[in-house]
Parts: C-alpha cells; sequence; structure tokens
C-alpha cells in the first residue's frame, strides 16, 4: 500500500520540476489525476475551460493556461502557483479524509482516460 502515495510522490516531482519549466501540461495533468483519485474525474466531454467555469472560478487561471499551451501552440505559461491555487480549491472542497484515501487510489497510476 505504501507504494502507491509513493510512485505518486515521484510523479508528483517531476511535474513540478516541468511545471518551474513552464510546462503548463504537468500542472495539468496533476489535477487531473488528483481529481480521478478523488473520485470526481474532469468530464471528457467538457474542454478545461468549461469544466473551470463549471465548477469553480478558482480553476480557471489554469485551464486558461493550459487551453493557450494546448489548443494556442503558446509555450512557457506554467507557474506552480497555478497548481497551488489548484490545490487550495482541492482541501477547502475535499475532506481530509478523502484526500488520504485518494493518496492510496492507485486509479491514476494505472488508467487514464
Amino acid at each position: 500500500a505504501a507504494l502507491v502515495p509513493t510512485l505518486k510522490a515521484f510523479r508528483r516531482r517531476r511535474r513540478i520540476q516541468r511545471l518551474r519549466e513552464g510546462d503548463i501540461t504537468a500542472a495539468w495533468d496533476e489535477i487531473v489525476d488528483r481529481l480521478a483519485d478523488l473520485g470526481a474525474p474532469v468530464p471528457s466531454n467538457q474542454t478545461p475551460l468549461e469544466f473551470a467555469y463549471a465548477t469553480d472560478r478558482s480553476l480557471v487561471p489554469l485551464a486558461s493556461s493550459y487551453s493557450a499551451t494546448v489548443y494556442g501552440n503558446r509555450e512557457g505559461l506554467g507557474h506552480v502557483s497555478d497548481l497551488t491555487h489548484v490545490e487550495t480549491w482541492i482541501k477547502r472542497n475535499f475532506e481530509g479524509r478523502d484526500r488520504a484515501l485518494a493518496s492510496l487510489n492507485p486509479k491514476s497510476l494505472i488508467d487514464r482516460d
């Protein structure tokens, strides 16, 4: 059971390094995986911006930067603060017990839609 959180921690560190280099897709991937593990996956029929506007305005900056990078062919839009804002939103909206159980959930390591 300890292997799952360890693998997620390694993955997160790699993603934060990519984010520090400006790769916003690393932040979006981290959030999508966290939400999947929490049982609240990002719907595949919504764009990142649609999801952000429908869910919470605090997700919009990350979704906007991600969309500009992926769909607008722009680079270097990633900032660690984008991830921090969304992590704060997760802490506000999901109880500690649910977050702890999600850290043990292997879904994001096995299956990524």
